[in-house]
C-alpha cells in the first residue's frame, strides 16, 4: 500500500476498499533502488568535493604555519641583533664614562 507505506494495510485487505494506491513490491523495490543509487552517487560527489576542500585547507594551514615560523625566526634574529647592538653601545658608553671619571 503506497498510501500507508505498508506491505499490506488493513484497508487494502478489504476487497471493497479502493481508496488506497497499491503497487507491486517488485516495482517499488526497483524505484527505491534507483533513488538510493542516485542519492549514493550524489553523496559520493559531495564527499569528493569536501575531501578536496579539506586537503586544500590543510595545505593552506601548513603554509601559514611555515610562514609564522619564518616570521618568528626573523623577529627573534632582529631582536637578538638589537640586543647585541645595545649591549655594545652600553659597554662603549660605560668605558667613556670611566675614562672621563679617571681623568
Amino acid at each position: 500500500c503506497e498510501t500507508c507505506s505498508l506491505l499490506v494495510c488493513r484497508d487494502c485487505t478489504k476487497a471493497s476498499r479502493k481508496c488506497h494506491t497499491v503497487k507491486e513490491i517488485s516495482t517499488l523495490a526497483k524505484t527505491y533502488q534507483m533513488e538510493i543509487t542516485e542519492a549514493l552517487e550524489d553523496a559520493k560527489e559531495i564527499v569528493t568535493k569536501l575531501t578536496g576542500a579539506i586537503n586544500e585547507n590543510n595545505r593552506m594551514i601548513e603554509h601559514e604555519e611555515i610562514s609564522n615560523r619564518n616570521a618568528s625566526f626573523a623577529i627573534n634574529q632582529a631582536f637578538e641583533k638589537l640586543q647585541q647592538t645595545l649591549e655594545e653601545r652600553k659597554k662603549t658608553l660605560l668605558s667613556e664614562l670611566e675614562a672621563i671619571s679617571l681623568s
